[in-house]
C-alpha cells in the first residue's frame, strides 16, 4: 500500500468536511483528501480508481444512509472488499452497541468527532500516524 494514497472522507456535513480539509493542511498531511457526501459516490470512486485509498474515514450518522449501511455495502462488493483499506468510523455520538456493531462489520477504528479544531488535529494526526506505520496485506 502506498503511504501517500488518498484519504477518503465520507460525511454529509459540510462544516465537518471543511474542518478536516483545514486540519489536513495545518498538519501537512502528504495524502490528498477526497470528499464524498454519500455512499454511492464513494462506491463509484472505489470502482473507478486504480489506486487503493490510504484509509476511509466515514461518518456514522448521515441523511441518505448510515455509515454502517455504507460499510456493509462495501463489504458485500468483492471488487472493493479486498483492497485492504482501513475503514474508520467517526461520529458526534454513539452508544456502546453502535460501537460494537461498527467493529462487527468490521471497522478498524471508531472515533468521536472532536469538539474543537485543536482536538480534531490531534485525532487526525493520531489516525494517520498509526496507519502509516501499520502493515497491510497486498491486494489480491
Amino acid at each position: 500500500m502506498q503511504q501517500d494514497n488518498p484519504i477518503l472522507v465520507l460525511d454529509d456535513d459540510e462544516d465537518d468536511l471543511q474542518m478536516i480539509r483545514e486540519a489536513g493542511e495545518v498538519l501537512q498531511i502528504s495524502n490528498h483528501f477526497v470528499f464524498f457526501k454519500n455512499g454511492a459516490e464513494l462506491k463509484t470512486y472505489l470502482h473507478e480508481s486504480p489506486v487503493s485509498p490510504f484509509l476511509i474515514l466515514c461518518d456514522v450518522n448521515m441523511a441518505k444512509s448510515s455509515g454502517f449501511e455504507v460499510r456493509k455495502m462495501l463489504m458485500e462488493d468483492e471488487s472493493v472488499r479486498y483492497k485492504s483499506v482501513p475503514f474508520i468510523f467517526w461520529s458526534n455520538h454513539a452508544s456502546e452497541k453502535q460501537i460494537q456493531h461498527a467493529y462487527d462489520l468490521p471497522a478498524q477504528g471508531f472515533f468521536f468527532k472532536s469538539p474543537n479544531f485543536q482536538s480534531l488535529c490531534a485525532t487526525l494526526s493520531t489516525i494517520v500516524a498509526y496507519w502509516k506505520h501499520s502493515q497491510h496485506p497486498k491486494k489480491l
